[in-house]
């Protein structure tokens, strides 16, 4: 089982996970999500499509009705390809972009 640390962020903060897996990454990403959903917070997740197969799986395995949370608007997937692509300029992101791309 993953270990992450997810500590108490401000709305300005975020979090970096560095990871040598694939399998690590999803089941961190799933912790993190499944915590939210039961929590009734939004997610925002933007991961690529074999990452977002993958999650869907672990979710469904911990019981978490994400298709249902997508449905309400509670867990959007953005395809991290073109969602940078949308995004970033010069290379960094474009917090205007971002913004415009998601919503405040």
């Amino acid at each position: 089982m993953s270990k992450l640390l997810a500590p108490k962020l401000s709305e300005s903060e975020h979090v970096v996970q560095f990871y040598e897996s694939d399998r690590f990454l999803v089941e961190s990403i799933c912790g993190l999500v499944a915590a939210a959903l039961s929590a009734d917070e939004g997610v925002l997740v933007c991961i690529t499509d074999a990452h977002r197969r993958q999650l869907e799986v672990l979710l469904e395995l911990r019981g978490v009705d994400a298709q249902r949370a997508r449905q309400r608007g509670q867990f959007v997937i953005l395809p991290v390809e073109s969602t940078l692509g949308q995004i970033m300029a010069d290379g960094l992101p474009v917090i205007q972009r971002f913004e415009e791309l998601v919503g405040g």
